[in-house]
């Protein structure tokens, strides 16, 4: 280590990732958060890299869901299981603009995607509409990719896939409805369709939920000719989260009153909104007002002449913006309210 280096590292020390202790390396958790961190194991589906019992002893394992409906992709990876650390780095990144998270997180899923390798794979992110985009200035599975393509030597396209269409948040959505939504909007970009025909594509995402996502720009890459096509994730959400054999309790029961909220995909109070019912396991319906401007009357009157997002009702009550919700949630009343 330099001089320079050195005082460099006496005034701005390595933080933990997560927790922003002290650790010893740049990028790195503290021994503490990596305990809680919970990486994908050996025995897994081939596919959508959903934890499985017992050991592989080298065979091809799949899910009961993707002996059901297999994925139009023909092998998929994931680093860590969507819970506890893992789910916090994946919304810092997402949303918090903790771009640097995007580095360890490519290191990690170097880890996993070596066999899904060839020198000729072409990396590629899932897109982002240019309205997220414009908003949240940078695509962090480009961001990923980019990192995954520096560290195995293999090309990469931050614009392979473009999306032709806005969509609404996915955030609690079943796989039909998701399918549904995303139906026809992504697409090869033309100007790079030449370099994935005949080629092995791996796509990058930060999560996969139910694969709707993935599933729909595997197809458009299949469309468009090309070899192999191959997924990689930093996390798998799945129905149970797996503490190393135990099954953790969910922090809300299912059994809560009918949600809604109007958003836009512009605000942030939105996004804060939806994580925080999110991580109480709150399964809502979500009206975006800037893709669907003829409901902006309906939220409106509903609101009793609020004008701006979010608007949530819980049950037969207006709860009314985020700041509101989350009032409720410190008062301790947010709980009680949402008991069906």
């Amino acid at each position: 280590m330099t001089l320079f280096q050195t005082a460099l590292a006496a005034i701005y020390p390595p933080r933990c990732l997560s927790c922003s202790e002290m650790v010893e390396s740049d990028f790195g958790l503290c021994g503490t958060c990596w305990g809680q961190t919970q990486f994908v194991g050996a025995t897994i589906c081939d596919q959508c890299s959903v934890p499985l019992p017992g050991d592989a002893r080298g065979d091809r394992l799949l899910c009961d869901d993707c002996m059901r409906a297999p994925k139009p992709w023909d092998q998929g990876r994931a680093a860590l299981i969507y819970d506890g650390v893992a789910r916090k780095l994946v919304l810092a990144l997402k949303h918090g603009d903790r771009q640097e998270i995007a580095l360890p997180a490519a290191r990690w899923m170097r880890q996993v995607v070596g066999p899904l390798l060839t020198p000729e794979t072409l990396i590629a992110p899932v897109p982002l509409h240019w309205l997220r985009l414009a908003k949240r200035r940078y695509n962090q599975s480009a961001l990923m990719a980019k990192a995954l393509a520096e560290l195995t030597g293999n090309d990469w396209c931050p614009d392979l896939l473009v999306r032709r269409s806005y969509t609404p948040s996915l955030d609690c959505k079943s796989r039909a409805a998701r399918q549904t939504i995303l139906e026809g909007t992504i697409a090869i970009n033309p100007r790079r369709r030449h370099r994935i025909v005949a080629r092995p594509v791996l796509l990058i995402d930060d999560v996969m939920t139910t694969g709707a996502t993935l599933a729909t720009c595997a197809e458009a890459c299949r469309a468009a000719s090309a070899g192999p096509v191959c997924v990689s994730v930093l996390a798998r959400a799945v129905r149970e989260p797996y503490m190393w054999g135990n099954t953790k309790t969910p922090r809300w029961s299912p059994h809560v009153k009918n949600v809604e909220i109007y958003t836009s995909p512009l605000c942030g109070f939105c996004h804060a909104a939806k994580r925080l019912l999110s991580e109480k396991g709150v399964t809502f319906s979500e009206v975006d007002v800037l893709a669907n401007p003829d409901r902006k009357p309906e939220m409106i009157q509903r609101a009793g002449g609020g004008r701006t997002v979010p608007q949530i009702f819980i049950g037969d009550t207006h709860v009314g913006g985020c700041d509101d919700l989350y009032a409720l949630e410190r008062a301790g009343k947010l709980d009680p309210l949402l008991a069906a």
